[in-house]
């Protein structure tokens, strides 16, 4: 999901469109299960709220995907990378809270992180969108200031 642009092997369909390259993920969790009892109460909440945060970061894409501009879609893309990197994140703190309580060791990464490509992309978003901010901000500062402050 973090690394889908809406291009395959690099490239639009046929018509010059991005289009989404991975399938929404479905999560569904017992509530009623009881081995959740045994979880400290935060970390129960946290792993019973999943689903319901991954419905709320859809919501969020699908607000954005509405107003987005073809052919690339960009704006959409961008937010579901972005609230995808998220629930990566989330999803792998949630991981290690239970590997500590379990006495598991940590996961280890040989030459490739996926816990650093979240971090990574959600900063480069993180980042850009900053930009863009002040790149705004400037340019509505220098229509006011040309317009004569009217």
């Amino acid at each position: 999901m973090v690394g889908d642009n809406g291009l395959c092997c690099g490239l639009p369909d046929k018509d010059g469109y991005h289009v989404v390259q991975v399938e929404l993920p479905k999560l569904e969790i017992e509530s009623a299960n009881e081995d959740f009892k045994l979880l400290p109460t935060e970390v129960m909440h946290s792993i019973v709220q999943f689903p319901r945060d991954i419905e709320i970061a859809n919501a969020k894409i699908d607000g954005v995907s509405e107003h987005a501009t073809p052919p690339d879609y960009a704006e959409a893309f961008e937010e579901r990378q972005h609230q995808y990197a998220k629930l990566g994140l989330k999803a792998q703190s949630l991981a290690s809270e239970i590997r500590i309580l379990a006495d598991m060791r940590e996961r280890a990464f040989d030459e490739w992180s996926v816990l650093e490509y979240l971090k990574n992309e959600q900063s480069a978003i993180d980042a850009l969108r900053v930009r863009r901010a002040e790149e705004n901000a400037k340019f509505w500062e220098s229509v006011r200031s040309t317009s004569g402050g009217a």
